[in-house]
């Protein structure tokens, strides 16, 4: 009886230091999380509307389905003016960052509340006072819902360079963010243009009238410090941009 208790608790050893060992013995039920960039969707913008003088400005935007959705938008509008909010399909938009000039103010909203549903989309944003206003949206997925933004950076060119504009932002600590930057120059006459590497152009907003050119660009950011560098064709010397950076799903 000892000897099959103790050929019963041998043969218990050796299969316990097989399972412990081999590696091809897994853990049942886990599995290694893949964390991916977040990816661009759709854009809208005012184009065709941003003549409008008034105290709002509507973005169309075709929504497609997808998984862990955000919309980001861009608005600039006129010296002594304030946005004073933003909506989604009827829904306020969250305030990201606002910055004004002396001569231009600009802001960048988001909205990572699900379901976003899809579709024809508006988005609306307001100011404080009659004015013009240049207006972008655009749809990323992929995005980490309960805390979207991972940093932000923003730089209003009043003259140290007349026609470039440069923003650094560091998302130290996680790869994988997506930059996304606004840039607008006070002049609808100009044209911008990435001045560097990485950077994809969303979509543009510029017609005879308006009071300012509005670019939305995306870049892949590893873990980091980063420049963002964006040049215009003349000479005008209020170039504006802010700069986000998108958290991916699942860090």
């Amino acid at each position: 009886m000892k000897k099959l208790i103790l050929s019963i608790l041998f043969i218990l050893c050796l299969s316990f230091q097989a399972s412990a060992w081999n590696p091809m013995v897994t853990l049942s039920g886990t599995s290694a999380v893949v964390i991916t960039t977040p990816t661009y969707r759709a854009f809208g913008s005012c184009q065709g509307s941003c003549t409008d003088w008034g105290t709002t400005a509507t973005a169309s935007i075709t929504v497609v389905s997808g998984s862990n959705q955000c919309i980001i938008a861009y608005a600039i509008s006129g010296a002594d003016r304030t946005f004073s909010g933003a909506t989604y399909d009827g829904n306020a938009m969250t305030l990201i960052v606002a910055e004004y000039d002396g001569n231009r103010e600009v802001a960048m909203y988001q909205y990572c509340t699900a379901p976003l549903g899809t579709g024809a989309k508006d988005v609306v944003v307001t100011i404080s006072s009659d004015h013009v206003i240049a207006l972008w949206a655009a749809q990323f997925d992929g995005v980490k819902i309960s805390d979207p933004i991972n940093t932000f950076a923003s730089d209003m060119n009043t003259g140290a360079d007349p026609n470039d504009i440069s923003v650094t932002v560091d998302t130290t600590g996680q790869d994988n963010c997506l930059l996304v930057s606004g840039v607008s120059v006070s002049d609808s006459t100009e044209t911008l243009a990435v001045d560097g590497t990485g950077q994809t152009l969303l979509g543009y907003v510029q017609e005879p009238g308006t009071i300012a050119a509005n670019g939305g660009y995306f870049d892949k950011a590893t873990a980091g410090s980063q420049d963002q560098d964006y040049t215009s064709s003349g000479t005008w010397t209020d170039l504006q941009e802010i700069v986000i950076a998108l958290n991916p799903a699942g860090s």
